[in-house]
Protein backbone atom coordinates (compact mmCIF):
# COMPACT_ATOMS: atom_id res chain seq x y z
CA UNK A 1 0.00 0.00 0.00
CA UNK A 2 2.65 2.36 0.63
CA UNK A 3 4.10 2.19 -2.94
CA UNK A 4 0.61 3.00 -4.08
CA UNK A 5 0.37 6.17 -1.97
CA UNK A 6 3.28 7.05 -2.65
CA UNK A 7 2.61 7.13 -6.89
CA UNK A 8 -0.39 8.83 -6.10
CA UNK A 9 0.99 11.68 -4.34
CA UNK A 10 3.87 11.92 -6.67
CA UNK A 11 1.35 11.88 -9.49
CA UNK A 12 -0.92 14.71 -7.87
CA UNK A 13 2.64 17.03 -6.78
CA UNK A 14 3.18 16.51 -10.80
CA UNK A 15 -0.75 17.58 -11.59
CA UNK A 16 -1.34 14.63 -13.43
CA UNK A 17 -5.03 13.88 -13.65
CA UNK A 18 -6.33 10.98 -11.82
CA UNK A 19 -9.23 8.73 -11.82
CA UNK A 20 -9.56 6.23 -8.81
CA UNK A 21 -11.61 3.08 -8.87
CA UNK A 22 -13.16 0.83 -6.11
CA UNK A 23 -10.05 0.08 -4.64
CA UNK A 24 -8.33 3.33 -5.55
CA UNK A 25 -10.71 5.67 -4.30
CA UNK A 26 -10.15 4.00 -1.19
CA UNK A 27 -6.70 4.32 -1.32
CA UNK A 28 -6.52 8.41 -2.45
CA UNK A 29 -8.81 8.67 0.85
CA UNK A 30 -6.85 7.38 3.06
CA UNK A 31 -3.29 8.68 1.68
CA UNK A 32 -5.10 12.44 2.00
CA UNK A 33 -6.14 11.20 5.80
CA UNK A 34 -9.57 10.36 5.47
CA UNK A 35 -10.95 7.46 7.46
CA UNK A 36 -13.06 4.53 5.98
CA UNK A 37 -16.13 1.53 6.80
CA UNK A 38 -14.12 -1.28 7.17
CA UNK A 39 -17.14 -3.63 6.09
CA UNK A 40 -19.84 -1.96 5.02
CA UNK A 41 -22.53 -4.84 6.00
CA UNK A 42 -21.67 -4.82 9.82
CA UNK A 43 -21.08 -0.79 10.24
CA UNK A 44 -24.02 0.93 7.73
CA UNK A 45 -27.19 0.24 9.02
CA UNK A 46 -29.95 -1.41 6.85
CA UNK A 47 -26.62 -1.71 3.83
CA UNK A 48 -28.09 -2.31 0.68
CA UNK A 49 -25.53 -4.62 -0.80
CA UNK A 50 -22.37 -3.28 -2.40
CA UNK A 51 -20.52 -6.73 -3.22
CA UNK A 52 -21.33 -9.73 -4.77
CA UNK A 53 -22.41 -12.93 -2.48
CA UNK A 54 -20.79 -15.82 -4.87
CA UNK A 55 -18.76 -15.88 -7.59
CA UNK A 56 -19.72 -14.33 -10.98
CA UNK A 57 -22.02 -12.54 -9.20
CA UNK A 58 -22.84 -9.02 -10.64
CA UNK A 59 -24.24 -6.47 -8.43
CA UNK A 60 -26.38 -3.09 -9.59
CA UNK A 61 -27.62 0.03 -7.47
CA UNK A 62 -28.46 3.48 -8.01
CA UNK A 63 -26.36 6.24 -6.54
CA UNK A 64 -26.98 9.93 -6.54
CA UNK A 65 -24.25 12.96 -7.71
CA UNK A 66 -23.97 15.79 -5.49
CA UNK A 67 -24.52 18.89 -7.68
CA UNK A 68 -22.28 21.31 -8.03
CA UNK A 69 -19.60 18.52 -8.15
CA UNK A 70 -17.05 17.93 -11.17
CA UNK A 71 -18.72 14.70 -11.18
CA UNK A 72 -21.71 16.25 -11.98
CA UNK A 73 -20.75 18.43 -14.70
CA UNK A 74 -19.08 15.12 -16.21
CA UNK A 75 -22.52 13.08 -16.48
CA UNK A 76 -24.99 14.76 -18.95
CA UNK A 77 -28.02 13.46 -16.86
CA UNK A 78 -26.69 15.63 -13.92
CA UNK A 79 -27.31 18.92 -16.19
CA UNK A 80 -30.86 18.11 -16.45
CA UNK A 81 -31.58 18.16 -12.65
CA UNK A 82 -31.54 14.24 -12.66
CA UNK A 83 -28.38 13.67 -10.85
CA UNK A 84 -29.00 10.05 -10.36
CA UNK A 85 -27.60 6.38 -12.55
CA UNK A 86 -27.07 3.21 -12.06
CA UNK A 87 -23.14 1.80 -11.30
CA UNK A 88 -21.84 -1.53 -11.10
CA UNK A 89 -20.47 -2.52 -7.81
CA UNK A 90 -18.13 -5.00 -5.99
CA UNK A 91 -16.91 -3.40 -2.68
CA UNK A 92 -17.10 -4.28 0.67
CA UNK A 93 -15.40 -1.00 2.25
CA UNK A 94 -16.65 2.71 1.83
CA UNK A 95 -15.71 6.28 2.65
CA UNK A 96 -16.25 7.07 6.08
CA UNK A 97 -15.01 10.71 5.85
CA UNK A 98 -13.23 12.36 3.44
CA UNK A 99 -9.41 13.24 3.46
CA UNK A 100 -7.82 16.48 3.11
CA UNK A 101 -8.90 18.64 -0.13
CA UNK A 102 -11.47 16.10 -0.80
CA UNK A 103 -15.38 16.55 -0.66
CA UNK A 104 -17.90 13.92 -1.57
CA UNK A 105 -19.50 13.86 -4.82
CA UNK A 106 -21.87 10.74 -4.71
CA UNK A 107 -24.00 8.53 -2.44
CA UNK A 108 -26.10 5.30 -2.38
CA UNK A 109 -29.54 4.76 -0.78
CA UNK A 110 -28.27 3.67 1.55
CA UNK A 111 -25.93 6.75 2.69
CA UNK A 112 -22.73 4.70 1.87
CA UNK A 113 -20.40 7.19 -0.38
CA UNK A 114 -20.04 6.19 -3.77
CA UNK A 115 -17.55 9.34 -4.65
CA UNK A 116 -14.66 12.22 -4.00
CA UNK A 117 -13.31 13.96 -5.84
CA UNK A 118 -10.80 17.54 -5.51
CA UNK A 119 -11.64 20.38 -3.74
CA UNK A 120 -9.11 22.12 -6.02
CA UNK A 121 -8.93 22.98 -9.45
CA UNK A 122 -6.52 19.50 -10.46
CA UNK A 123 -8.43 16.64 -11.99
CA UNK A 124 -8.77 13.85 -9.07
CA UNK A 125 -12.28 11.78 -9.08
CA UNK A 126 -12.27 8.94 -7.10
CA UNK A 127 -15.43 6.49 -7.54
CA UNK A 128 -16.57 3.32 -5.59
CA UNK A 129 -17.86 1.50 -8.67
CA UNK A 130 -16.57 -0.32 -11.69
CA UNK A 131 -17.09 1.98 -14.70
CA UNK A 132 -14.61 -0.20 -16.45
CA UNK A 133 -17.12 -3.24 -16.40
CA UNK A 134 -20.01 -1.41 -17.71
CA UNK A 135 -17.47 0.40 -20.89
CA UNK A 136 -20.86 1.15 -22.94
CA UNK A 137 -23.13 2.53 -20.27
CA UNK A 138 -23.22 6.29 -20.78
CA UNK A 139 -21.80 7.38 -17.74
CA UNK A 140 -19.09 5.32 -17.68
CA UNK A 141 -18.12 6.35 -21.35
CA UNK A 142 -18.11 9.99 -19.98
CA UNK A 143 -16.28 9.38 -17.10
CA UNK A 144 -13.65 8.21 -19.18
CA UNK A 145 -13.88 10.73 -22.00
CA UNK A 146 -13.55 13.47 -19.34
CA UNK A 147 -9.96 11.37 -17.72
CA UNK A 148 -8.93 12.06 -21.54
CA UNK A 149 -9.62 15.21 -22.10
CA UNK A 150 -8.03 16.01 -18.94
CA UNK A 151 -4.88 14.37 -19.93
CA UNK A 152 -4.78 16.59 -23.24
CA UNK A 153 -4.38 19.87 -21.22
Amino acid sequence: MKFEIDLFKAAVKAGKPVLAVCYGAQLVNVALGGTLYQDIALQVPKAIRHGAAKAGEKVFHQITIFEGTRLCRIMDNCATGDCSIRVRSAHHQSIKNPGKGLRLAAVSPDGVFEALESRGKNYLVAVQWHPEKTLTDGPSQLLFESLIHASRR
